[in-house]
């Protein structure tokens, strides 16, 4: 072989090295900028995950051509395990990814929280509402979905507005149920409500004949149901199989189609509160999005939350990566700065990485039909 050939194969070689190298360090995979994505996309959560993994597909497919062109997102499932979604964070990390498109779990993100701040990865959430998160989130944290502080507000004042005064709070001991349970106490006592007893209860528990036992003691208004769906679900049921006339109440867990499915006619006086949207929303990013996910599942359905903050969330961070690269202090400035309007709609953030705008909550109730056949239906009970 000629000294000449050798040397423009040695070249040639070094040459896709680094290619590959900078490819791989600067986060990006044929020449698009990756964006992560952490979610729960198997186990008992998969469905919440599976929401926003749709919801940030069909953002991305509406992000103008130039934008969409250069940008990929990366899903990885972290099973609802802390470790895992660290382990994803970490992959992410040693590849030069600086953009986050969620890690669902108030729980994960404080367990994650110092490794993507100390990397420098923008981590922008429609999942997480943990009060907490507004401090420990740090400053590469932001979400577009409002705090439980606004949450728990909503639920004392409507029921406060009823007159249902003596309530029994049931919440899970993770950090989201934790931290809903604190916010729920301080709104509805600030309230002048009567909070009777503080129950805890665990993801996985069957027997909830203490909690049963402890509302047919003290006959509560209104019991406060801050647990994961399927524990909510088990606990309506056994409640009302027992002919207990208590109300129950609750936030975003009790969209889930697992209360649905496992409440069955027990239903009745159910009642929880989620985030609404503007008219300007509704007729126009929003109307956008309910006829995406129409044409994506042939039905004519209203798009479940988690998919439309996904939606929102992944063409916010599109825009940012594109414009700013892997230079994180203009990244970090833009986000801090930005002004959206999105199918979950005015989307700004203040010095915490959270919404900085008024929401307003929708109060929502199961209504159970018996038509021949059982059917089960929602019903605004105000906006």
């Amino acid at each position: 072989m000629k000294k000449q050939t050798l040397i423009f194969i040695v070249i040639v070689v070094f040459a896709v090295v680094a290619v590959i190298a900078i490819s791989f360090f600067t986060g990006s995979r044929n020449g698009k900028v990756v964006i992560g994505s952490i979610l729960p996309l198997s186990g008992d959560y998969a469905q919440w995950g599976e929401q926003e993994k749709i919801g940030i597909q069909l953002g991305l497919s509406q992000l103008d051509p130039k934008i969409r062109d250069g940008v990929e997102v990366v899903f990885y499932d972290h099973e609802a395990q802390k470790e895992k979604a660290l382990d994803a964070l970490k992959q992410m990390q040693a590849r030069g990814v600086h953009y986050c498109a969620e890690i669902m779990s108030s729980g994960i993100v404080l367990h994650c929280g110092s490794f993507f701040n100390e990397h420098k990865i923008i981590v922008i959430s429609g999942a997480n509402t943990l009060g907490l998160l507004s401090d420990k989130g740090g400053q590469y944290f932001f979400r577009i979905i409002p705090s439980d502080s606004l949450s728990a507000k909503a639920m004392a004042d409507w029921a406060i507005k009823e007159g249902w005064e003596n309530a029994i709070v049931v919440h899970d001991i993770s950090e989201w149920g934790m931290g809903l349970k604190a916010e729920i106490e301080r709104s509805f006592t600030a309230a002048n409500g009567n909070i009777l007893s503080i129950l805890e209860t665990k993801e996985g528990t069957n027997d909830f004949s203490y909690i049963v036992t402890k509302i047919k003691q003290e006959t509560p208004q209104i019991v406060f149901l801050l647990t994961y769906p399927r524990e909510a679900a088990l606990i309506i049921k056994e409640v009302r199989s027992q002919q207990l006339p208590t109300k129950f109440m609750g936030t975003d867990n009790f969209t889930d189609p697992i209360i649905i499915k496992a409440s069955n006619k027990a239903l009745n006086d159910v009642f929880y509160v989620i985030p609404k949207e503007t008219a300007a929303t509704i007729n126009n990013e929003y109307r956008k999005l309910s006829a995406l996910y129409a044409k994506h599942t042939g039905k004519e359905e209203q798009p479940p939350p988690f998919l439309v903050y996904g939606y929102d969330l992944v063409r916010i961070l599109a825009k940012v990566a594109e414009e700013a690269g892997t230079n994180m202090e203009k990244a970090l400035d833009l986000m801090k700065n930005i002004e959206f309007v999105g199918a979950s709609g005015k989307i700004k953030f203040d010095e915490h990485g959270d919404l900085e705008r008024e929401v307003g909550y929708t109060h929502m109730s199961f209504e159970v039909k018996e038509a021949g056949k059982e059917k089960i239906a929602l019903r605004v009970v105000a906006q």
